[in-house]
């Protein structure tokens, strides 16, 4: 077995190893070197020395570990201090052990000589830089709970949960406006209008944009133009496709702090849905840090349900 960087004819090789996985919610299960291509090595800052893969003694590409990094402090370049572990992939051909072993030493000793002084594995905002749209769902999550085996493999090799994410899956086939006192009156004032021509907000915002189009859900005051809260809104493409429904992923939700605490994002989010569901969008995706429990109420008196939990590693040292 050797290791060696990505050379441009291993999209195809590449493809084989993630198609042959074992099928699990949170991961495409079928892609191609076309996806690939296009959401992955496209990126401005894609570094094929950061892409290793490993060959057995014929070259057969038998797995792979793509090691990368977050955006500098002003988000407009890559910044080398934090490293992240993005995907790590063994053909289920192979004993998994010995070759995501030698991967994993491959990835750390690539994040190290370009500087980073801490190592994560799993992409979570702000390092983020690879795989939405194959992996997590509406953001990248970190590693999944339900990824059962690549998370123990990282919690056998010095890494450890240093924080989690909730995982929300929302049925609109059933969505029904909930209907009070307080909603009545936000409505009489406010309004929420969808922007299906929403545009990046600087270098890695755009560099790390869902896929597919973004809608922005903005929350309005009536008479006026400028928005005091939005949401954002894109097709969880081409992960959701093995959902076999149209499905949604939400995330950035603000509202203007001197609004806080108004019932103004129970509105924004019941306009939005609502609009989602009159387009035909039957599921849709909410993620939020498990110590973020403004959210978590929000979603679930929503009637979001928990499907899955999203864990944050880092390696606990180099020695």
């Amino acid at each position: 077995m050797r290791f060696r960087p990505f050379l441009n004819s291993d999209p195809p090789a590449i493809a084989r190893v993630w198609s042959a996985q074992p099928p699990q919610r949170g991961q495409a299960e079928r892609v191609s070197a076309r996806m690939l291509n296009a959401l992955v090595y496209s990126k401005p800052y894609f570094d094929r020395h950061g892409l290793i893969v490993a060959e057995d003694n014929v070259g057969r590409v038998i797995g792979f570990v793509h090691a990368g990094f977050g955006p500098n402090e002003q988000r407009t370049d890559i910044g080398t201090d934090m490293g992240v572990v993005c995907a790590l992939m063994v053909s289920p051909s192979v004993d998994y052990d010995p070759v995501a072993s030698g991967l994993l030493h491959e990835a750390e000793q690539y994040l190290r000589s370009r500087g980073a002084k801490l190592i994560y594995a799993g992409g979570i905002s702000p390092l983020n830089p690879f795989y939405l749209g194959l992996y997590g769902g509406s953001e990248l999550p970190g590693i999944l709970a339900s990824d059962a085996r690549t998370l123990e493999f990282f919690l056998q090799r010095q890494y450890e949960v240093i924080d989690r994410c909730v995982v929300f899956h929302r049925s609109l086939g059933s969505f029904r406006s909930p209907i009070d006192r307080k909603q009545l009156q936000i409505k009489r004032r406010y309004r929420v209008e969808a922007d299906s021509q929403y545009v990046a907000q600087g270098w890695w915002e755009a560099c790390t944009s869902p896929p597919t189009d973004t809608t922005r859900y903005e929350l309005m005051e009536k008479g006026k133009r400028t928005p005091c809260g939005s949401v954002l809104a894109w097709s969880i493409e081409p992960l959701s496709h093995q959902w076999g429904q149209c499905a949604v992923g939400v995330y950035q939700v603000t509202i203007e702090h001197t609004l806080h605490r108004q019932g103004l994002a129970t509105f924004l989010n019941v306009q939005a849905l609502t609009q989602m569901q009159l387009s035909g969008v039957r599921l849709v995706e909410a993620q939020t840090m498990v110590h973020n429990t403004a959210a978590i109420g929000l979603y679930e008196k929503l009637g979001f349900e928990r499907v899955d939990e999203g864990c944050v590693l880092r390696r606990k040292s180099f020695a």
